[in-house]
């Protein structure tokens, strides 16, 4: 199989996953209150994953994204905000260097 289809086919959970999370967001976060809250502490929280990660030496926009889309799902378990304000931050904080 080429390397091609490999990463492919294993961004397929990656992809499934955010798909899920923004789902919940968006059934989650419909009560307005704390958007701007919920972004700032999402994009922290999206900052600080990404600086006590190590990325191997050329890692692909693919890998960062997996990660954090990885990190995401784990990290949204715990949110008092609204969700989907939460992670638009920590994409937001994640993907930026």
């Amino acid at each position: 199989m080429p390397a091609g289809r490999v990463a492919a086919v294993r961004a397929i959970p990656v992809v499934a996953a955010l798909a899920g999370v923004m789902l919940s967001a968006c059934g989650l976060s419909l009560n307005g209150t704390g958007g701007n809250q919920a972004y700032r502490s999402g994009y922290a929280a999206g900052a600080a994953a990404r600086a006590h990660h190590t990325f191997p030496h050329g890692a692909t926009k693919l890998h960062v994204t997996a990660f954090c889309v990885e990190s995401a799902v784990t990290d949204v378990r715990a949110v008092k905000y609204a969700v989907l304000p939460w992670t638009e931050g920590f994409e937001k904080g994640c993907l930026h260097k």
